[in-house]
């Protein structure tokens, strides 16, 4: 299991590691105690997202690498721009 940097953008070879990075990353210092892993609510794709998080704004969104479709999460549409 490893997360790595490859200049501003962080990649892991594994579904633990986005557990290992968002226990780390705990936005606006609340901490993680759960992490569940996606099914893609269009194809049922479980093999692989990528997530883009915003610091300021609190917001992830997650996009499916088989369809390539979009998923705001938790609260995070409240605050999308």
């Amino acid at each position: 299991m490893t997360v790595t940097k490859r200049g501003s953008v962080w990649f892991g070879s594994e579904s633990g590691d986005l557990d290992a990075y968002l226990q780390a990353y705990e936005a606006g210092g609340y901490p993680v105690s759960r992490v569940k892993h996606a099914t893609c609510a269009m194809c049922n794709a479980r093999s692989g997202f990528f997530v883009k998080l915003d610091d300021e704004a609190g917001v992830a969104v997650r996009e499916c690498v088989s369809c390539a479709s979009s998923y705001v999460m938790l609260d995070g549409a409240e605050f999308l721009e």
